[in-house]
């Protein structure tokens, strides 16, 4: 049964006035949250006229990010699975494996579809290039050259310049000389760049104009250049099936056969992949690990009465990320050679082949591990409270893809004083900057210290020469080239002088070496 309740006129104007007060409070707030599109977290105060949340210092709280599982550096997810990728979102990554280009557990923030952890400060990536200017805003005549530039990149060590097909230049500096090939009009976003170091790359700046090419034929009766065969792969490349493959920063060459007719040719590389030639040859470096499809490289023979084109439609390009190569052990020294408690040493580490930076782990001598992008020489001071001893250091070559093998050196460390140093060798010359397979490098110093005991230790990258080892003692050296298509710092060619007791501080080459 329902039972019936009786109301009184006396309580329903009570509900009503109820009503009446939870609508007007409603109201306030929705009208208090639309009007204020700034928040203050922590304190009941207005934020900063700049900010759209602030969050108010605290002795004993902070801002806890989201906790992700994080798998590689370049992959969106998991977890956002289902949506695109957004720079700027930041998240704490909760992988402590340090793998697929990830620096284990940490803060990271994904721009330019990458995840980058925000700790890492030894190692920033540079800032986007300002606004391209060119030399001239056209219009331009087919032949016609004019040169782009942004100011130079704090931090950056090269630029990676992007052309519209029809547009044909070459660079690595915040300059570019542009030849307008192909007539037609070319939108804005035609000219791109981007700035580069050991870090990374920077996002891409484009030019905000478009840019005119009008046609120009100056003949009456001529012939375009000879129908082009296909593409051939060569040199330093891992095979040469489909897909074709190199290792990242390594250098392959791509041919056509020459044609008739041909003033020059223009080849077009997809972005990730540079070099730059007007013959029927290139030289191509794998700049981004990746997978080019076919189809995306295209060379052009031309005349000024046309051109005729071929791409890569039979074999793909495959541009691996390889594991840092290894240090041997044997390699590294320690200068100098006594190593005395309370004083100063540096470690000297040969470069190790893909390699971006190394973790010098020295926790035995009672100093913090570091990540640094130099091998060569890395300065530490002996702590003087640490007991005489042997004490292990270890090195570990890495890079955005993988750990190298770790090398370990033992050090003894004494008290006391050291024995006199030899002087450093002289600087080093070299036969010839440029060689061939084969070839003989010999080397020499042009000053070396005197003494009945001294003797030399030289130093080189064995994949790229070979020596006598009963002639690596003395004040110069001779190699032979055992591996082409590679240019070679000349800084990791070294040699030491030392004494019976003593090291001296190591001589490296400047410049560069290239095998043919």
């Amino acid at each position: 049964m329902i039972k019936k309740v009786k109301t009184t006129k006396l309580q329903t104007a009570h509900h009503q006035l109820v009503l009446k007060k939870m609508f007007i409070l409603i109201c306030v707030t929705f009208t208090a949250l639309s009007t204020h599109s700034q928040v203050t977290i922590g304190k009941d105060v207005p934020p900063h006229e700049g900010a759209a949340l602030e969050i108010v210092s605290n002795s004993n709280k902070g801002l806890l990010l989201p906790r992700l599982f994080l798998v590689s550096a370049t992959a969106w997810n998991p977890p956002m699975t289902s949506s695109s990728s957004v720079d700027g979102m930041t998240v704490y990554n909760t992988n402590s494996t340090p793998e697929n280009g990830l620096d284990g557990v940490g803060v990271y923030t994904w721009v330019n579809n990458r995840w980058y952890k925000l700790d890492n400060q030894d190692c920033p990536v540079p800032a986007r290039p300002g606004s391209i200017s060119i030399s001239d805003n056209g219009p331009f005549d087919q032949g016609d050259k004019f040169t782009a530039s942004v100011a130079a990149v704090s931090g950056a060590t090269s630029y990676i310049w992007e052309l519209a097909d029809g547009l044909m230049g070459f660079s690595t500096t915040n300059q570019i000389s542009i030849t307008a090939v192909f007539d037609g009009n070319y939108p804005a976003g035609s000219i791109k760049v981007r700035a580069v170091n050991s870090c990374g790359i920077s996002e891409e700046q484009s030019f905000a104009t478009a840019l005119i090419v009008n046609y120009v034929n100056p003949c009456v009766e001529c012939e375009k250049p000879g129908t082009l065969d296909k593409i051939i792969f060569t040199y330093y490349v891992v095979n040469n099936d489909d897909p074709v493959s190199i290792n990242r920063t390594d250098q392959m060459r791509a041919e056509v056969t020459p044609v008739s007719g041909a003033d020059f040719y223009y080849w077009v590389l997809p972005n990730g992949l540079s070099g730059y030639s007007t013959s029927s040859v290139i030289t191509i470096t794998g700049d981004v690990a990746g997978t080019y499809a076919k189809g995306t490289i295209k060379v052009y023979a031309v005349n000024d009465c046309g051109y005729s084109m071929i791409t890569n439609d039979q074999q793909s390009i495959l541009v691996r990320c390889p594991e840092p190569g290894t240090i041997n052990s044997r390699n590294i020294r320690i200068y100098p050679k006594q190593v005395i408690v309370g004083g100063e040493a540096i470690l000297v580490v040969p470069t190790a082949r893909y390699a971006t930076s190394y973790k010098y782990d020295l926790t035995s001598l009672g100093i913090t591990p570091i990540v640094s992008s130099s091998s060569i020489f890395y300065p530490f001071n002996i702590p003087s409270n640490l007991p005489e001893g042997t004490y292990a250091i270890n090195v570990t070559p890495v890079n955005d893809c993988a750990e190298g093998d770790r090398a370990t050196i033992s050090v003894d460390v004494q008290t006391g004083s050291s024995c006199p140093v030899p002087d450093q060798p002289g600087v080093l010359n070299f036969s010839s900057r440029v060689l061939n397979n084969g070839d003989n490098l010999t080397i020499s110093m042009s000053s070396y210290p005197s003494g009945n005991d001294i003797y030399y230790e030289w130093f080189y990258p064995d994949d790229v020469f070979e020596a006598d080892m009963n002639l690596t003692v003395g004040p110069s050296i001779t190699l032979k080239v055992i591996a082409s298509g590679r240019t070679i710092d000349a800084s990791e060619i070294m040699v030491i002088a030392n004494s019976s007791c003593e090291s001296s501080f190591p001589r490296t080459g400047t410049g560069t070496i290239v095998t043919q």
